[in-house]
Protein backbone atom coordinates (compact mmCIF):
# COMPACT_ATOMS: atom_id res chain seq x y z
CA UNK A 1 0.00 0.00 0.00
CA UNK A 2 1.26 3.30 -1.05
CA UNK A 3 0.91 6.03 1.96
CA UNK A 4 0.62 9.74 0.38
CA UNK A 5 1.30 12.43 3.09
CA UNK A 6 0.19 15.95 2.45
CA UNK A 7 -0.17 17.16 5.91
CA UNK A 8 2.25 19.97 6.77
CA UNK A 9 3.60 20.34 2.78
CA UNK A 10 0.26 21.43 1.65
CA UNK A 11 -0.85 24.23 4.54
CA UNK A 12 2.36 25.11 5.78
CA UNK A 13 2.02 23.44 9.33
CA UNK A 14 3.08 20.14 10.94
CA UNK A 15 1.10 17.52 11.60
CA UNK A 16 0.21 16.99 15.36
CA UNK A 17 0.51 13.84 17.01
CA UNK A 18 -2.86 13.25 17.15
CA UNK A 19 -3.08 12.57 13.12
CA UNK A 20 -4.11 14.50 10.57
CA UNK A 21 -7.10 16.45 10.13
CA UNK A 22 -8.75 14.97 6.84
CA UNK A 23 -7.41 10.94 5.85
CA UNK A 24 -8.90 10.50 2.37
CA UNK A 25 -8.39 6.32 1.31
CA UNK A 26 -7.91 6.76 -2.27
CA UNK A 27 -7.59 4.38 -4.84
CA UNK A 28 -4.36 4.26 -6.67
CA UNK A 29 -5.63 5.55 -9.84
CA UNK A 30 -6.52 8.62 -8.21
CA UNK A 31 -3.17 9.18 -6.53
CA UNK A 32 -2.50 12.60 -8.52
CA UNK A 33 -5.38 13.88 -8.97
CA UNK A 34 -6.52 14.24 -5.35
CA UNK A 35 -3.38 15.16 -4.52
CA UNK A 36 -4.10 18.41 -6.29
CA UNK A 37 -7.35 18.39 -5.26
CA UNK A 38 -6.37 18.33 -2.09
CA UNK A 39 -3.52 20.96 -2.35
CA UNK A 40 -7.06 22.96 -3.72
CA UNK A 41 -8.67 22.15 -0.54
CA UNK A 42 -6.26 22.81 2.16
CA UNK A 43 -5.76 26.21 0.49
CA UNK A 44 -9.15 26.78 1.57
CA UNK A 45 -8.54 25.72 4.80
CA UNK A 46 -5.58 26.89 7.01
CA UNK A 47 -4.05 24.55 9.01
CA UNK A 48 -6.38 21.47 7.91
CA UNK A 49 -3.66 18.83 7.64
CA UNK A 50 -4.96 16.64 4.75
CA UNK A 51 -3.51 13.19 4.11
CA UNK A 52 -3.86 11.02 1.53
CA UNK A 53 -3.54 6.96 1.83
CA UNK A 54 -3.38 4.65 -1.35
CA UNK A 55 -4.07 1.49 -2.92
CA UNK A 56 -6.04 -0.40 -4.68
CA UNK A 57 -10.41 0.10 -4.06
CA UNK A 58 -10.25 -3.85 -2.67
CA UNK A 59 -7.31 -3.27 -0.61
CA UNK A 60 -8.74 0.13 1.01
CA UNK A 61 -11.70 -2.32 1.60
CA UNK A 62 -9.61 -4.72 4.04
CA UNK A 63 -7.93 -1.83 5.94
CA UNK A 64 -11.38 -0.51 6.64
CA UNK A 65 -12.55 -3.61 7.79
CA UNK A 66 -9.70 -4.30 9.95
CA UNK A 67 -10.34 -0.61 11.73
CA UNK A 68 -8.03 1.85 9.94
CA UNK A 69 -9.48 5.22 11.03
CA UNK A 70 -9.97 7.41 7.97
CA UNK A 71 -13.00 9.88 7.04
CA UNK A 72 -13.39 9.32 3.52
CA UNK A 73 -13.10 6.14 1.29
CA UNK A 74 -12.69 6.94 -2.76
CA UNK A 75 -13.16 3.87 -4.73
CA UNK A 76 -12.71 3.08 -8.45
CA UNK A 77 -16.01 1.26 -8.49
CA UNK A 78 -19.62 1.33 -7.39
CA UNK A 79 -19.31 -2.24 -5.85
CA UNK A 80 -16.21 -1.54 -3.21
CA UNK A 81 -18.50 1.24 -1.74
CA UNK A 82 -22.02 -0.54 -1.46
CA UNK A 83 -20.58 -3.44 0.40
CA UNK A 84 -19.13 -1.23 2.52
CA UNK A 85 -22.26 0.79 3.09
CA UNK A 86 -24.08 -2.74 3.78
CA UNK A 87 -22.18 -3.61 6.40
CA UNK A 88 -22.44 -0.19 8.39
CA UNK A 89 -18.87 0.74 7.39
CA UNK A 90 -19.45 3.83 5.08
CA UNK A 91 -22.29 6.07 4.54
CA UNK A 92 -23.82 5.91 0.70
CA UNK A 93 -21.46 6.24 -1.67
CA UNK A 94 -21.81 9.36 -4.36
CA UNK A 95 -20.11 8.85 -7.69
CA UNK A 96 -18.25 12.30 -8.49
CA UNK A 97 -16.31 11.45 -12.05
CA UNK A 98 -15.92 8.83 -14.68
CA UNK A 99 -12.65 7.01 -16.69
CA UNK A 100 -12.12 5.40 -19.67
CA UNK A 101 -10.54 1.83 -20.26
CA UNK A 102 -7.79 1.56 -22.93
CA UNK A 103 -5.55 -1.04 -24.41
CA UNK A 104 -2.18 0.40 -23.40
CA UNK A 105 0.85 -1.30 -25.61
CA UNK A 106 4.08 -1.10 -25.33
CA UNK A 107 6.07 0.73 -27.70
CA UNK A 108 8.53 -2.12 -28.76
CA UNK A 109 5.18 -4.14 -29.02
CA UNK A 110 2.98 -1.63 -30.60
CA UNK A 111 3.15 -2.42 -34.80
CA UNK A 112 -0.64 -2.90 -35.53
CA UNK A 113 -1.65 -4.45 -31.80
CA UNK A 114 -5.48 -3.71 -31.26
CA UNK A 115 -8.22 -5.65 -29.44
CA UNK A 116 -9.21 -8.00 -32.13
CA UNK A 117 -5.62 -9.44 -32.75
CA UNK A 118 -4.67 -8.60 -28.44
CA UNK A 119 -4.83 -12.60 -28.65
CA UNK A 120 -1.26 -12.72 -30.72
CA UNK A 121 0.24 -10.35 -28.04
CA UNK A 122 3.14 -12.42 -26.01
CA UNK A 123 2.69 -10.87 -22.58
CA UNK A 124 -0.50 -8.92 -21.23
CA UNK A 125 -0.89 -7.82 -18.39
CA UNK A 126 -4.15 -7.10 -16.51
CA UNK A 127 -5.83 -6.18 -13.09
CA UNK A 128 -6.89 -8.56 -10.16
CA UNK A 129 -9.93 -9.60 -10.48
CA UNK A 130 -11.04 -8.50 -7.05
CA UNK A 131 -9.65 -4.96 -7.84
CA UNK A 132 -11.94 -2.77 -9.76
CA UNK A 133 -9.44 -3.01 -13.09
CA UNK A 134 -9.46 -6.02 -13.48
CA UNK A 135 -13.30 -6.49 -12.69
CA UNK A 136 -13.66 -3.74 -15.80
CA UNK A 137 -11.35 -5.53 -18.21
CA UNK A 138 -12.94 -9.02 -17.49
CA UNK A 139 -16.05 -7.47 -18.51
CA UNK A 140 -14.81 -5.76 -21.39
CA UNK A 141 -12.96 -9.56 -22.64
CA UNK A 142 -16.40 -10.86 -22.05
CA UNK A 143 -18.24 -8.66 -24.55
CA UNK A 144 -15.47 -8.65 -27.18
CA UNK A 145 -15.65 -12.30 -27.16
CA UNK A 146 -19.07 -11.97 -28.42
CA UNK A 147 -17.35 -9.84 -31.29
CA UNK A 148 -14.16 -11.86 -31.61
CA UNK A 149 -15.18 -15.37 -30.47
CA UNK A 150 -14.36 -18.01 -27.81
CA UNK A 151 -11.09 -18.96 -28.78
CA UNK A 152 -9.91 -15.21 -29.35
CA UNK A 153 -10.63 -15.05 -25.37
CA UNK A 154 -9.09 -18.33 -24.52
CA UNK A 155 -5.72 -17.04 -26.30
CA UNK A 156 -5.96 -13.71 -24.37
CA UNK A 157 -6.15 -15.56 -21.65
CA UNK A 158 -3.41 -17.62 -21.90
CA UNK A 159 -1.20 -15.06 -23.13
CA UNK A 160 -1.59 -13.07 -19.35
CA UNK A 161 1.15 -13.31 -17.49
CA UNK A 162 0.16 -11.62 -14.61
CA UNK A 163 -2.75 -10.06 -12.80
CA UNK A 164 -1.47 -7.05 -10.32
CA UNK A 165 -3.78 -5.59 -7.16
CA UNK A 166 -4.19 -2.02 -9.20
CA UNK A 167 -3.99 0.07 -11.75
CA UNK A 168 -0.80 1.48 -10.92
CA UNK A 169 1.17 -1.75 -11.09
CA UNK A 170 -0.39 -2.46 -14.20
CA UNK A 171 0.71 0.26 -16.03
CA UNK A 172 3.92 -0.19 -14.12
CA UNK A 173 4.51 -3.44 -15.96
CA UNK A 174 4.38 -1.88 -19.47
CA UNK A 175 6.38 1.16 -18.79
CA UNK A 176 8.96 -1.18 -18.05
CA UNK A 177 8.84 -3.35 -20.76
CA UNK A 178 7.75 -6.43 -18.31
CA UNK A 179 4.44 -7.12 -20.61
CA UNK A 180 3.37 -5.89 -24.01
CA UNK A 181 -0.23 -5.11 -23.28
CA UNK A 182 -2.53 -4.30 -20.67
CA UNK A 183 -6.12 -3.11 -20.64
CA UNK A 184 -5.89 0.38 -17.66
CA UNK A 185 -7.57 3.28 -17.11
CA UNK A 186 -6.40 6.09 -19.65
CA UNK A 187 -5.74 8.64 -16.84
CA UNK A 188 -3.44 6.11 -15.25
CA UNK A 189 -0.80 5.36 -18.41
CA UNK A 190 -1.29 9.20 -20.09
CA UNK A 191 1.99 10.30 -19.27
CA UNK A 192 3.92 7.09 -18.71
CA UNK A 193 7.48 6.85 -20.97
CA UNK A 194 7.47 3.61 -23.49
CA UNK A 195 3.72 3.38 -23.67
CA UNK A 196 0.98 4.10 -26.89
CA UNK A 197 -2.42 3.89 -25.87
CA UNK A 198 -5.53 1.97 -28.37
CA UNK A 199 -8.92 3.41 -27.63
CA UNK A 200 -11.66 1.17 -27.53
CA UNK A 201 -15.38 0.46 -28.93
CA UNK A 202 -17.46 2.31 -26.31
CA UNK A 203 -20.03 -0.16 -26.34
CA UNK A 204 -17.85 -3.30 -24.37
CA UNK A 205 -17.63 -2.96 -21.37
CA UNK A 206 -18.66 -1.12 -18.32
CA UNK A 207 -17.88 2.46 -18.05
CA UNK A 208 -15.03 3.09 -14.53
CA UNK A 209 -16.89 5.13 -12.06
CA UNK A 210 -15.35 6.75 -8.95
CA UNK A 211 -17.31 6.77 -5.92
CA UNK A 212 -16.56 8.73 -2.61
CA UNK A 213 -18.46 8.35 0.49
CA UNK A 214 -17.78 9.17 4.24
CA UNK A 215 -16.92 6.51 6.89
CA UNK A 216 -19.61 6.25 9.22
CA UNK A 217 -16.50 6.14 11.87
CA UNK A 218 -15.36 8.91 10.83
CA UNK A 219 -13.53 11.40 13.14
CA UNK A 220 -13.91 14.86 11.16
CA UNK A 221 -17.56 14.03 9.53
CA UNK A 222 -17.73 17.56 9.08
CA UNK A 223 -14.47 18.16 7.66
CA UNK A 224 -15.34 14.39 5.17
CA UNK A 225 -18.22 16.51 4.08
CA UNK A 226 -16.54 19.45 3.01
CA UNK A 227 -13.91 17.92 1.04
CA UNK A 228 -16.67 15.78 -1.26
CA UNK A 229 -18.39 18.72 -1.67
CA UNK A 230 -14.89 20.15 -2.97
CA UNK A 231 -14.60 17.72 -5.11
CA UNK A 232 -17.89 17.57 -6.84
CA UNK A 233 -17.57 21.87 -7.02
CA UNK A 234 -16.35 23.73 -9.91
CA UNK A 235 -13.23 23.73 -8.56
CA UNK A 236 -13.01 20.30 -8.14
CA UNK A 237 -14.49 19.50 -11.56
CA UNK A 238 -12.08 21.91 -13.58
CA UNK A 239 -8.98 19.66 -11.55
CA UNK A 240 -10.95 16.26 -12.44
CA UNK A 241 -11.20 17.51 -16.25
CA UNK A 242 -7.42 18.74 -16.11
CA UNK A 243 -6.53 15.28 -15.08
CA UNK A 244 -8.78 13.24 -17.57
CA UNK A 245 -11.37 12.53 -15.76
CA UNK A 246 -14.88 13.26 -16.94
CA UNK A 247 -17.56 14.24 -13.67
CA UNK A 248 -20.15 12.00 -13.01
CA UNK A 249 -23.66 12.98 -13.64
CA UNK A 250 -25.30 13.64 -10.76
Amino acid sequence: MRRLVLAGLLCGCSATSSGPDLRILTASSLGEVFASLASVFASTRPGVDVELVTAGSQTLAVQLRYGIEADVLASADVETTTRLAADGLVERGTPFATGQLVLAVSEQAASGLGLANLDTARRIVLGAPDAPVGRYADALLTDAASRFGPDWRRAVEARVVSREPDARKVAAKISLGEADAALVYATTVQDLPGIQTVSLPAALGPTPVYVQATVVAAPHPELARAWQAAVTGPAGRRVLREHGFAPAAP
